[in-house]
């Protein structure tokens, strides 16, 4: 298979939660072996933060895993330490402001954020053996970019009202497209829902589609401050 985004061999499997997000969230818990993995409603134990369980299957190179989209990688790794930290402020808040999480810099961090999602999108496309829309390859090398693709972010209501609205809930949602694209596999007209969940905060991805007004507010890398929606159920199809 090759590299969805430069074509080259793809030859490195890019974790579907980030490996050092899992360590830092469940080191108890893969000492103890009680970390658990589900999918397709079947639940099994999973060994450790490196298991391919957890990754994708090699649709990605090295080079634009790693030097290409390490800056991207780096802007999640600094929103996720801070919607882990003011879980409560933002679930009173029901709020986002960038410029909270990234100070002055913020535009150009958001805009890092919005194409490390874009990564895991492409990648689980990929994966599932869809072509990755030419707008989503062509944004990852670009400042300034036209896309079909909008972002919304909502609480997981269940989530945030347990006692463990930080660490209950990691991974990958549905992949949701049309009867016309599942059967083509062309890119004409695709249309694409899919979702990752961060424990309390769900990431709602949606693909040349409208987007639900109850899940938040839209986002494209292009403003400061974000409504949080609500999501009401626990979607345990996850990874």
């Amino acid at each position: 298979m090759n590299c969805w985004i430069c074509g080259a061999i793809a030859d490195s499997g890019e974790h579907k939660i980030k490996k050092s997000l899992l360590k830092k969230v469940y080191s108890d818990d893969f000492k103890n072996k009680e970390m658990r993995h589900i999918k397709y409603g079947e639940e099994t134990k999973l060994p450790g933060p490196n298991s391919n369980k957890i990754k994708f299957k090699k649709v990605i190179c090295s080079k634009c895993n790693n030097s290409r989209t390490q800056s991207h990688d780096a802007s999640f790794d600094i929103f996720i330490d801070f919607i882990i930290k003011h879980y409560e402020l933002i679930n009173e808040k029901r709020i986002i402001d960038f410029k909270e999480i990234y100070g002055e810099k913020f535009p150009e961090q958001q805009t890092n954020l919005f194409k490390y999602f874009v990564k895991i999108f492409g990648c689980d496309l990929s994966e599932n053996n869809f072509i990755v829309p030419s707008d989503i390859v062509q944004l990852i090398d670009k400042t300034f970019f036209k896309t079909r693709l909008k972002i919304t972010f909502s609480i997981n209501e269940q989530i945030v009202t347990s006692n463990s609205p930080t660490n209950l809930l990691y991974g990958n949602g549905y992949l949701i497209t049309t009867d016309f694209n599942l059967n083509s596999r062309l890119e004409v007209d695709t249309k694409y829902r899919f979702e990752m969940n961060l424990s309390y905060l769900r990431v709602n991805f949606f693909y040349n589609t409208f987007t639900d007004i109850g899940l938040g507010s839209d986002w494209i890398a292009d403003k400061q401050y974000l409504y949080l929606g609500s999501s009401q159920e626990m979607n345990k199809e996850h990874i």
